[in-house]
């Protein structure tokens, strides 16, 4: 079911608008209003390959949890880091 969701941001050329709007951040990173249109934008683009997945009739409770299933491992991931960074390894002690 994850791969119906890239398969259908592919197909809308989200990563292109994705590019160009961080294209537009490196040139004008102090732009503060960009910052906040790439935030809507790319909640826009969620919502809408959602909407596009559910449209094709894929079952709506089992997308759910599929997507519920891979922010759990994006969230453990993301978890873990602070713990890496901050590990004190044997080089480091006096």
């Amino acid at each position: 079911m994850s791969s119906l969701t890239e398969q259908s941001h592919l197909v809308a050329g989200d990563p292109r608008l994705l590019t160009g709007a961080l294209c537009l951040l490196v040139f004008m990173p102090w732009n503060l209003p960009l910052w906040w249109q790439l935030r809507r934008l790319r909640r826009a683009i969620e919502v809408d390959c959602d909407a596009r997945v559910l449209n094709a009739g894929h079952d709506v409770n089992r997308y759910g949890e599929t997507l519920l299933e891979v922010g759990q491992r994006h969230s453990a991931f993301l978890a873990a880091w602070p713990q890496c960074l901050n590990r004190s390894h044997s080089w480091n002690r006096g």
